[in-house]
């Protein structure tokens, strides 16, 4: 068998091998839980899909060889694969993929099925590694080679994922490096034991200790602990009370550990999760506390703070990683995200609460073997099982290709349209079991938090970017579309002339505009009278029901919770998704969160930040603040890509060091609570945050954070910026429609250089913005406002003396996708011409000029009372203002000018300036008296207060830098930084003193009182 690798490894071939597997049964070299893999035909076989079967130790990495022959029972795309370190080495990529290599940071790589490999027939791998370079051989013949690190030992081991594998040999040739017994910190024993009563505690692992009484400590009680020849150790009840009384927090559901010790040098340490049962099972008390001019998470009356937890695992635990979940537990960041999979449970749509429950009784042990004081934050995916999809093929979504896979969905299946009311009665039920279940276990004071998956990535990212489809053609999505339509126009003839087509009814089974009616319009706006007017109508239909349907399923954790469950889901995607066309945009349905943020069944929504330049800049994918007025948190996914994650993520912002991780963790930090949002870490189970440094900076983060919310924050922004959701079904989604991704990619990259604070909300938030601090209002993209929004910016923002700014095309859309210049006057004031043939590709003014990449349509001022104070480079007027009584309104007809423009025309308005450009613009975040100024590139800095402050000081270094002081000069290095300022009162700076775990010299200042 080894013949074949002349490569190499000749010199390992005949030394003795560690057999893990051998004539189809354990060796000794493998470590096996109890019962996870059974003895069949000759061979090892397996089909769960997280049960390992692993050497008893791991071995170094400078030279090895592993031999296996193995069978998989199917080639579905099951993952089933060798592992050695970081490094996966699969076997069934599905049909296309075959065979892949998977290394942390790199794009996996596939080599097709090798000759001879087929369902249910053996098959020889090995696998060799030397001088830094990973060869696998398939039944003689070279698959693939890598390169690895040969300095850090290997856990290696075969993992059969979603297949059924069967082995019949298994060796390693090698070094060992380590026991894998020492290595883990407690052996988890599954489920969960009550006091009251002596326990039996199977031991994981053969020949952990001999038989006979050992000497044993639960927690702190020594005690005798006689161990059976079945490998059974027995613990009495007072033992068991005495060490779980002794644990002092106040849950229900504790870890205790028992470390036992043989005569003979045998021993280890298992974790044991243990409850009272004569307490009252009750979820954790989820509330949403204002605090500060921020709205965050309380669980049972404490507040969290803005940093609420870790991704932790997924289903039956698999990615945990006990150093990150202590780590992270230490610095008092006990929440726990927790992906469940509750389709693996289910059997034609019915949820098998039993086994459901054990899986996370498993998961939260191995939470509290690392952090006691830990919490399980749940996300539940709403997919439905394969029993299921087969019962009811009429329910699943359709797409226009024609596609019957989608590629985020579990087994790749098409997955139920969001108006199935089979899916909604089925999954609501499963969901209420699963929650019902939950309240009445003894886990559930670990439990404050319920975030609701659905669709591509569990995002309420609808289907069909990934397959470049457009959906939903599907019969419930028909009708359910029809119902809307019956709603609005009431008759079939109000329907049929606002179409244009003598036809159509609301019982029609092509309702849901086909693909070329979607991509009809302009190269901006959705504007071709009746033919685009299904279209528009269906994005409205389309948001409205997304959010809706994400409602109907936190009503029931909601009643079944007792109301006590934070609850939420991803949504809101504003910035992320605008202008993503053609699938990604209104396709996605993320613009209704006006409609849940007005719902009482919703605590939260959120998500990751927008992928694109995160190095450069960052901003939140959607409108925190407007979340924080209906009284919800926006909690943004913080996946930031540290030096650990490699150049396969570099297009998501992949840092090139340790100190640039640091400098982007600060300023995430300082984006968020600039915004009054709160955050979690996100790494994909790959612990990028590993570095004592980086972790050192989240404990500090989070002690700023603590101290922010000791003190009365008193924001300064002068400038509001008002976003429409009600435009977006008039915008087109065409792929070359470039305007709409250049306005995305300039409020990523441009508004948050202003140097200037300044808010954002939803524009249909007017009534409850607090608009008496604003000298400016931005409406960034109110292209159709109806009389009845026109009316309500008159009554809450037109006052003040302040100025109202609109941008490119305001009210100019009207109701039947056309142009209407008038109504645009009722709103703005000033009148505008549209010139749909001419094109325009900047303006300038005397403060400033612009530049973007040509954009139709053109629309140019056409006011002769009004002052123009912008131009096209033909000279035509592209900027006017008028003053009406209480304000002053301007139009810009460009849909957003960069940074510099925008500074310049903001100061004219008597906005104050916070930051220089002397140097470059950079990031600059602003929250009470912390100013965070995030750079790139070195030279001369310069902030400026509104006032005298008192002290002046560096959060991070403890330095003062500055008293009784109007602006800070301070140089920036050329490399990436993050400085985070305090700017205000000497007393308040004494929290935040404080807090920090700085030299006693720093600590102490004589001049503060």
């Amino acid at each position: 068998m080894l013949l074949y690798f002349g490569i190499g490894l000749c010199c390992l071939s005949g030394g003795a091998a560690d057999w893990v597997v051998r004539n189809g049964a354990p060796a000794a070299g493998a470590l096996l839980r109890h019962g996870e893999w059974e003895k069949e035909d000759g061979r090892l076989v397996n089909s769960e899909i997280h049960r390992l079967l692993p050497a008893r130790d791991f071995y170094r990495g400078d030279r090895f060889l592993v031999s296996c022959r193995l069978a998989l029972e199917k080639f579905e795309g099951t993952a089933a694969a060798l592992v050695a370190g970081e490094i996966i080495w699969g076997f069934d990529g599905g049909e296309k993929n075959g065979f892949f290599v998977e290394i942390p940071g790199c794009e996996v790589r596939s080599f097709g099925r090798p000759d001879g490999v087929l369902p249910g027939k053996p098959f020889d791998v090995a696998l060799t590694g030397e001088n830094g370079e990973m060869t696998l051989a398939v039944n003689g013949k070279e698959v693939g080679r890598v390169s690895y690190d040969k300095g850090r030992n290997l856990d290696i081991h075969l993992r059969p994922h979603r297949s059924r594998m069967s082995v019949e040999k298994f060796s390693i040739e090698g070094t060992a490096a380590e026991s894998r017994l020492a290595a883990m910190p407690a052996l988890q024993i599954p489920g969960l034991l009550p006091l009251g009563k002596a326990v039996r505690v199977a031991l994981p692992y053969s020949g952990l200790v001999k038989p006979g009484v050992c000497q044993a400590k639960l927690e702190n009680v020594e005690f005798p602990c006689p161990v059976g020849t079945d490998e059974v150790a027995e613990i009495p009840a007072e033992i068991l009370e005495q060490a779980y009384r002794a644990q002092e927090n106040r849950f229900n559901t504790k870890c205790l550990k028992l470390t036992l010790a043989d005569r003979q040098g045998g021993g280890g340490i298992l974790a044991l999760t243990v409850f009272d049962p004569g307490r009252r099972n009750e979820f954790a008390l989820g509330r949403v506390r204002r605090f500060n001019g921020s709205c965050g998470f309380a669980i049972d009356g404490e507040e969290i703070g803005a940093m609420t937890g870790r991704l932790s695992c997924s289903a039956r635990g698999n990615g945990f990683q006990p150093s990150a979940a202590r780590e992270f537990g230490r610095l008092g960041i006990h929440g726990n995200i927790v992906l469940l999979a509750p389709w693996n449970h289910l059997k034609k749509g019915r949820l098998d609460v039993g086994a459901f429950l054990a899986e996370i009784s498993e998961i939260l042990g191995r939470i509290l073997a690392e952090d006691p004081e830990g919490m399980m934050m749940l996300q539940f995916p709403l997919y439905m099982d394969f029993a299921w999809l087969d019962a009811h093929p009429e329910e699943l979504i359709v797409l226009n290709n024609g596609r019957e896979t989608l590629h985020n969905a579990p087994g790749k299946r098409r997955q139920p349209s969001y108006a199935s009311e089979a899916w909604r009665r089925d999954a609501g039920q499963v969901l209420r079991d699963a929650v019902e279940a939950l309240r009445n276990s003894p886990m559930a004071d670990r439990i404050g938090y319920l975030r609701l998956n659905y669709a591509n990535c569990g995002e309420w990212n609808h289907w069909g970017y990934h397959e470049n489809a457009f959906v939903d053609y599907s019969q419930p999505m028909q009708r359910a579309f029809g119902r809307w339509l019956e709603a609005k126009y009431g008759t079939v003839e109000a329907l049929r002339k606002a179409w244009g087509d003598g036809e159509v009814s609301f019982r029609s089974d092509r309702l849901v505009p086909s693909r070329e009616v979607r991509l009809a319009g302009g190269e901006f706006f959705r504007t071709a009278g009746g033919k685009t007017r299904p279209v528009i109508d269906y994005y409205t239909f389309f948001q409205e029901f997304a959010a809706d349907t994400i409602l109907h399923f936190a009503k029931i954790v909601k009643e079944v919770s007792g109301r006590r469950l934070l609850t939420g889901a991803y949504y809101g995607y504003y910035f992320g998704h605008y202008g993503a066309n053609p699938y990604h945009f209104q396709d996605s349905g993320s613009y209704a969160a006006g409609r849940i943020l007005r719902s009482e069944e919703i605590d939260f929504i959120g998500g990751p930040y927008p992928y694109e330049s995160r190095r450069e800049t960052l901003i939140l994918n959607g409108l925190a603040q407007s979340a924080r007025l209906h009284g919800k948190v926006w909690e943004s996914e913080g996946d930031q890509r540290t030096h650990y994650s490699g150049d396969v993520n570099k297009v998501y912002g992949t840092t090139e060091n340790l100190s640039e991780s640091i400098a982007v963790a600060k300023r995430d930090f300082m984006v968020n609570l600039e915004r009054g949002a709160s955050y979690y870490f996100f790494d994909f189970y790959q612990n990028w945050y590993r570095d004592p440094e980086f972790m050192a900076t989240v404990g500090r983060l989070r002690e700023i954070d603590a101290a922010l919310r000791k003190i009365p924050r008193r924001d300064s922004a002068q400038v509001a910026v008002l976003f429409s959701e009600e435009a977006i079904p008039f915008l087109c989604n065409r792929s070359e429609a470039k305007g709409l991704g250049g306005f995305a990619a300039t409020v990523r990259t441009q508004l948050s250089r202003l140097g200037i604070p300044a808010d954002y909300y939803l524009l249909s938030d007017l009534d409850r913005i607090d608009f008496s601090g604003y000298r400016v209002v931005i409406f960034a993209n109110s292209y159709r406002t109806d009389d009845e929004m026109i009316a309500r910016i008159r009554r809450y923002a037109a006052r003040g003396n302040r100025t109202l700014l609109f941008l490119y095309a305001p009210g100019m859309v009207g109701e039947d996708a056309r142009f209407e210049p008038e109504h645009s006057r009722k709103l703005t004031g000033i009148g505008l011409r549209v010139e749909p043939e001419k094109s325009f590709d900047g303006i300038s003014s005397a403060w400033s000029r612009t530049r973007r990449a040509p954009l139709r349509p053109r629309i140019s001022i056409d006011d002769a009372g009004a002052t123009v104070i912008a131009r096209f480079p033909d000279g035509a007027p592209a900027g006017a203002e008028r003053r009406f009584a209480g304000y002053k309104s301007i139009v810009i007809c460009d849909p957003l000018p960069d940074a510099v423009y925008l500074r310049g025309l903001l100061v004219r308005e008597k906005v104050v300036l916070r930051a220089s450009g002397r140097s470059g613009l950079d990031q600059v975040n602003f929250a009470g008296p912390l100013v965070g100024v995030y750079s790139r590139s070195g030279g001369p800095r310069t902030l400026w207060f509104p006032k005298p402050v008192e002290v002046v000081a560096d959060l991070f270094s403890g330095e003062i830098l500055a008293r009784n002081a109007k602006q800070l000069d301070f140089e920036a290095p050329k490399i990436p930084q993050t400085r985070i300022f305090f700017a205000g009162s000497a007393a308040d700076y004494r929290y935040f003193q404080s807090a920090r775990n700085c030299k006693p010299e720093k600590q102490k200042d004589p001049q503060l009182p």
